[in-house]
């Protein structure tokens, strides 16, 4: 059976420690009364990842985190290992966001050192990816495709996955699904990318690769972006920020779903 799309709630540097906590105990009583078709993910900072891992222990909502060291541990000040995350809980980490890439300049091999750990460990890796050049971890020109298989050939071995990536896609601005050309540039996009993952990924697993959108997400357009980008999921930023907001997102992803499915 195939795995429900993602909504990640990507909460960035926007939310204290009291609103972070409180965010998740009010997502989780809203969410107890909703049966839904899709998975719900929180991204908290650093420094609420525990306090919101404790709330969510246990309960249907899953946590990640918005980035790992690529070293297991050391003398490697303001970093976080992924031993440190596995005690927590995480289930999932975010790797080589673009926000991330602008300031840590993270190259290649890091990323695949950080990739690697978490397949080996059973963590699912988030793998962004975007079609413009944001650093120099990738050499100028190089299309989505060269950037997958440098960041997944040789880096995945060659046994079964303890965990799957997943791709998630940002756009060159969040402005480009505003109109119907650009939310189909953006479908074929997507669709490439799960082309080529589910090449690169063939002889490792079964599962179908999976890729995410994350691009100026919103309550106004989330019916008509799952609707279009044959998207598995979303990234949303500044929108999730609020309770009613990201539950709003939730509730027409859902329903987007289930109209697609009938």
């Amino acid at each position: 059976m195939d795995e429900k799309p993602l909504i990640v709630a990507a909460h960035k540097l926007f939310v204290g420690l009291p609103e972070a906590v409180s965010f998740s105990r009010r997502l989780l009583d809203a969410l107890q009364t909703r049966r839904l078709s899709l998975d719900v993910v929180i991204s908290p900072s650093l420094i609420n990842l525990a306090h919101v891992a404790e709330v969510l222990r246990d309960s249907p909502v899953a946590v990640a985190a918005q980035n790992v060291h690529q070293e297991g541990s050391g003398a490697f000040t303001g970093q976080v290992s992924l031993e440190e995350l596995l005690a927590l809980g995480v289930k999932y980490v975010v790797i080589g966001h673009s926000e991330v890439l602008t300031h840590q300049r993270d190259g290649t091999e890091t990323l695949c050192n950080k990739i690697r750990w978490c397949v080996d460990h059973g963590v699912r890796p988030f793998v962004c990816v975007s079609s413009r050049d944001l650093d120099e971890a990738h050499a100028p020109g190089a299309s989505i495709a060269d950037t997958l298989a440098e960041l997944f050939t040789g880096t995945l071995g060659g046994d079964s996955l303890q965990a799957v990536p997943l791709i998630v896609y940002e756009p060159p601005s969040s402005s480009i699904c505003d109109s119907p050309e650009g939310r189909l540039r953006v479908r074929r996009v997507v669709r490439d990318i799960r082309e080529h993952a589910s090449a690169l990924l063939a002889s490792r697993t079964t599962a179908r690769p999976r890729v995410l959108y994350g691009g100026g997400v919103t309550p106004g357009n989330i019916t008509t972006l799952s609707r279009e980008l044959d998207a598995d999921g979303f990234f949303v930023g500044r929108a999730s920020v609020e309770v009613a907001s990201f539950l709003s997102i939730i509730d027409a992803a859902h329903e987007a779903i289930t109209f697609s499915h009938q």
